[in-house]
């Protein structure tokens, strides 16, 4: 052999491979931290180019775990149940792996498992009425026991954030299938009316039948008022109205009589077989007069302590009038059907849904009561 040599030998060039992320998530246990989990180790220098966008915006810092292949970055603010976020990472980020190769620009969901922290109000309400807080589907379509629970609990936090709970009375939310569920008070309940005549008691609520059916609040606003002009209110979801049903004129909505035609503090909407007519009372009747929509409307009417009568569709102010010098009536309140002089007499044929009894609101909370009641209505598309 003359000579030899040996043919040259490629060599790895290393590392080329960026770094990806696996998984972001925040836990129940620490709300306030994001932890990301890369696909290889990793390191950080600052949190240049992460951001969160989504239901919530927090800052990230302090990021530790460097030198390994998770990295906890702590949130200005932390996430609650059911927030939506996304991690985004710019390319001026600068995470890298070992072999200097640069974390590229990406978004990342964020799996956040945070659970709801529940109002005492919706665990004890609830309870009361056995829905489980469970993944199950509910009797309201397409919506799951939990998620009739976080839809109650954010009611109840809206009426306790804007300081309306404590001005409520009472609250009649009529969920569940029965009537002994339907009629437990939300605010108490070790408290519920009672239900007579032929109800349906189904996922839309207690359905009346124009006839005989009228729920007994158990409200009685003499017991409730300060003084014997005091303020008092009522809200009401009303739905589906059966004008083939409704015959008869007027309709109750809510009312109660004291024993006496011109001592009557009557409160209810007057629904004709024209949906587009009706008329309401506190205290001495008003006239006649248009109603904008009383099928799936919320109805607010109100007497506060300068006696005058407020009547509110929607959560828009209609009219206002003057009413009797009287005291407030000491027969409990009825829906569904008119407490006339005589008894039982005329009945609405229609859904009732939420009901809420109530002091006398400002226009503004008068409109985050409307908006947090059919947010409730429609998230259980029950209207």
């Amino acid at each position: 052999m003359i000579g030899s040599f040996r043919l040259p030998v490629s060599l790895t060039s290393g590392d080329t491979t960026a770094p990806t992320i696996t998984t972001a998530t925040v836990e129940d246990a620490n709300p306030d931290k994001l932890v990301v989990v890369f696909s290889e180790v990793v390191d950080i220098t600052d949190i240049t180019g992460l951001t969160i966008t989504g239901d919530a915006t927090p800052t990230l810092s302090a990021p530790t775990g460097g030198g390994s292949s998770t990295i906890t970055f702590t949130l200005s603010t932390a996430l609650i149940n059911g927030q939506l976020v996304t991690l985004n990472v710019a390319s001026s980020n600068t995470i890298k792996d070992a072999a200097n190769n640069s974390l590229e620009a990406a978004t990342k969901s964020i799996t956040n498992n945070v659970a709801v922290t529940y109002e005492a109000e919706t665990t004890s309400y609830m309870n009361t009425i056995a829905i489980a807080d469970d993944a199950n589907p509910s009797i309201y379509t397409g919506v799951s026991n939990n998620q009739v629970w976080v839809k109650v609990n954010d009611f109840i936090s809206t009426l306790k954030t804007n300081s309306i709970l404590t001005k409520c009375f009472r609250v009649y939310p009529k969920l569940g299938d029965t009537a002994i569920k339907q009629g437990i008070d939300m605010t108490t309940p070790t408290r519920s009316g009672t239900y007579g005549g032929s109800w349906v008691f189904n996922n839309k609520g207690a359905v009346a039948n124009g006839s005989n059916t009228y729920f007994d609040s158990n409200v009685i606003p003499s017991s409730l008022a300060l003084n014997s002009k005091d303020d008092f209110a009522i809200t009401q979801q009303i739905s589906a109205i059966d004008t083939a049903l409704s015959s008869v004129n007027p309709q109750g909505f809510g009312a109660l009589a004291d024993g006496n035609s011109d001592l009557r503090i009557a409160m209810y909407v007057a629904i004709s077989r024209d949906i587009n007519k009706g008329y309401y009372s506190m205290g001495r009747p008003f006239s006649s007069v248009g109603v904008t929509t009383v099928s799936n409307a919320i109805h607010t009417l109100s007497r506060d302590s300068l006696d005058t009568a407020f009547y509110y569709n929607n959560g828009v102010e209609k009219f206002t009038d003057s009413v009797s010098n009287s005291t407030l009536g000491s027969l409990s309140i009825y829906e569904g059907g008119r407490n006339a002089d005589t008894g039982l007499g005329d009945q609405v044929a229609a859904n009732i849904g939420v009901s809420a009894y109530h002091k006398h609101l400002t226009a503004s909370e008068i409109s985050i009561l409307h908006t947090a009641i059919n947010t409730l209505e429609v998230a259980l598309n029950r209207i």
